[in-house]
């Protein structure tokens, strides 16, 4: 009896010893870089992600020369930093950019709205704070497309510094 109480606890442990070694290990949050100009959505444009594309909690940087178009909405961002240029597409399907942590524009970097197609308003919704010492412009003049965005800090302030900036606000947290 005694070894049939031994034989079936180790088959227990042996089990649950395979089932843990098969699950797959949980993903770290990565530091994605642009490799050139393309879309948000496409793995060729990403080096360093996980799942090919930024994902929830990665931190993202578009590399200077680099163009990266967002044509789709994005996963919940730890930080993004912008050395070359992120534009919102204008397909007329307006797309949602999440941020939880910082937005940095580099000198020399971009973040705007393509104008010319159809009228879109897109959404970046900001957990962090705001820097630019580039462009930062996304209510051209020209076209009817543009950029809301929410600033929603969970606690505390948020800053906005460097540069200037065009861009409709909403005050609030996003829900």
């Amino acid at each position: 009896m005694q070894v049939k109480q031994m034989t079936l606890a180790a088959a227990i442990v042996l089990a649950l010893a395979l089932a843990l070694a098969a699950a797959p290990a949980p993903a770290l949050a990565a530091d994605c870089t642009s490799t050139g100009t393309g879309n948000w959505s496409a793995a060729a444009t990403w080096s360093a992600c996980n799942d090919g594309v930024p994902q929830a909690g990665d931190t993202v940087t578009v590399a200077a020369t680099h163009v990266v178009t967002v044509d789709t909405d994005t996963a919940a961002l730890a930080s993004l930093t912008v050395a070359g240029t992120v534009q919102f597409d204008e397909t007329g399907a307006g797309r949602t950019m999440t941020v939880t942590g910082n937005l940095t524009v580099n000198s020399g970097g971009s973040v705007t709205v393509l104008v010319g197609g159809a009228a879109t308003t897109h959404s970046l919704i900001l957990g962090g704070n705001l820097s630019s010492s580039g462009n930062f412009d996304l209510a051209p003049n020209t076209g009817d497309s543009v950029v809301d965005i929410t600033f929603n800090k969970a606690d505390g302030n948020q800053s906005i510094t460097n540069g200037s900036y065009r861009h409709r606000v909403v005050i609030g947290k996003d829900t």
